[in-house]
């Protein structure tokens, strides 16, 4: 419907163009062109699931879910990683000024987690090979360095080193890991 009435308008154009000197037949058939080339380059095309598939690693594998943990922090996707935390996800981190454990479940660590990413400019986290792992095809634990910066603007950033022990969890071989235990053992810079 929409092609008829393009070919209607061209019609009437070339029809035209023996009455209009003033414009050269070039210059209609460079407008026509154009609006059929038209495109937005402020607007790319969408991705196809094909690419999307290839942004995040395979949650089946150890360092998949690693790979997707860094993923989830850079580019501060709560979506990414809520997809990496187990129902009964526990962390506990060591407040050194009262000598104590401090712990929270899943849902305050989606709230607390939620809050860095909107402060934050921009985070970096790094991983480093693990310090020492056990466990079997269907709950791991694994202890690994890291280093995170967070940059809260151009003046202000915190940065954060230490190891991190994560147990892992799932039901069976094919399915993918959840962290369901995340035991924070870092100091600030």
């Amino acid at each position: 419907m929409k092609f008829d009435l393009l070919k209607e308008q061209i019609s009437k154009i070339f029809l035209n163009l023996e009455i209009n000197k003033y414009f050269p037949i070039r210059w209609y058939l460079l407008i026509l062109i154009t609006l059929l080339s038209c495109q937005n380059p402020f607007a790319p095309a969408l991705r196809t699931c094909s690419e999307c598939s290839n942004v995040l690693s395979d949650q089946t594998t150890i360092d998949g879910i690693f790979q997707n943990f860094r993923y989830a922090y850079t580019l501060k996707d709560t979506v990414s990683y809520s997809n990496l935390l187990s129902p009964d996800f526990i962390f506990i981190s060591k407040n050194y000024d009262r000598q104590a454990d401090i712990s929270w479940d899943r849902q305050e660590d989606m709230i607390i987690t939620w809050r860095l990413f909107q402060a934050a400019d921009v985070i970096d986290l790094i991983w480093y090979k693990d310090l020492n792992s056990d466990g079997d095809s269907l709950r791991m634990t694994i202890r690994r360095g890291f280093q995170l910066s967070i940059y809260f603007n151009a003046n202000y950033h915190e940065s954060f080193h230490g190891t991190a022990e994560f147990t892992i969890i799932r039901s069976n071989t094919r399915d993918s890991w959840k962290i369901s235990q995340w035991r924070d053992n870092s100091y600030n810079d």
